[in-house]
């Protein structure tokens, strides 16, 4: 049957505990000591500023600074840390090297554009730059690059590698990029405009049909109900094929009283003349006075 042991342990101030029997514990109550008589006297066991040393002499035992089980391990919760995701310091590239074949997370660089144009599979070789490698899954088919162009535009390309390999360089759209696009809200060509061919299935340019505007602007081009129009010195013209255009007759031209738009041939002007203007030869009072 076990057996309860009562260990009792002297307490007190250091300078009044007093000389301990063999086997006797004493506590300091002030110096946070412990000692343990001896036959030669008190012998300190455990002092509270040593209580740190004495914890590291077990997990330190070459006093080098660090846990002696972490000194040589090369895993963190399982994992090497190749598998983890670090920015480290970049390496320079080797020339000759090829992109597709980095695809273990860190950070390269090539310092001039000499450089770059050794590279395979660089999508810009006008300068230096830096390539970062990054997992978003698993290692074999979530691989991601970037390349970052040593310029203050910030140019920036980007690719993933997957299961069927990698996809091409998309160079991501910075302000500069945005800025040189024409917005849908509206804006002011910088450059000439050339539209496509028309095709057969399509026209290049569209302008769909709407009502007049109250304030023109010289060069509005513009599609009402009768037809498409041009603004020019403030009128509004409509734009038609002469070939869709009647022509005059000879009793229109001679009359001199139609109103709609006609085409007028050089004939139909001198016809248009003889029978309006004043004959060459003599003539009368009353022709005259055009009565």
């Amino acid at each position: 049957m076990p057996r309860k042991v009562l260990i009792q342990i002297r307490r007190g101030l250091e300078g009044s505990i007093g000389s301990l029997a063999v086997g006797e514990l004493g506590f300091c109550t002030d110096t946070k000591k412990l000692y343990i008589g001896t036959d030669s006297g008190n012998e300190l066991l455990v002092a509270a500023q040593t209580v740190g040393d004495m914890l590291k002499s077990i997990y330190d035992t070459n006093n080098d600074g660090k846990v002696d089980l972490s000194e040589d391990a090369d895993t963190v919760d399982g994992k090497h840390a190749s598998d983890l995701y670090v920015l480290t310091l970049a390496v320079p590239f080797n020339n000759g090297d090829n992109l597709d074949d980095f695809i273990t997370p860190g950070c390269w660089y090539s310092s001039n554009a000499a450089k770059s144009a050794t590279l395979s599979n660089c999508p810009s070789v006008s300068s230096g730059g830096k390539l970062i490698v990054e997992h978003i899954g698993s290692a074999s088919n979530s691989t991601r690059q970037k390349w970052i162009v040593n310029s203050q535009s910030a140019i920036v390309y980007e690719r993933q590698r997957t299961s069927i390999g990698w996809g091409s360089w998309q160079k991501i759209a910075n302000q500069s990029d945005i800025a040189a696009q024409v917005s849908k809200s509206g804006d002011t060509m910088t450059g000439k405009l050339t539209l496509p061919a028309s095709t057969a299935d399509s026209a290049s340019l569209n302008i769909p049909q709407g009502v007049g505007p109250s304030s023109l602007v010289n060069g509005d081009i513009l599609t009402l109900s009768d037809g498409v129009y041009v603004t020019r010195g403030g009128t509004r013209y409509m734009m038609r094929d002469a070939g869709n255009t009647p022509a005059v007759s000879q009793a229109e031209a001679e009359a001199g009283t139609v109103t709609q738009q006609r085409v007028w041939s050089p004939q139909r002007v001198a016809q248009a003349i003889a029978a309006q203007a004043l004959s060459k030869g003599p003539i009368t009072w009353n022709q005259l006075k055009g009565v």
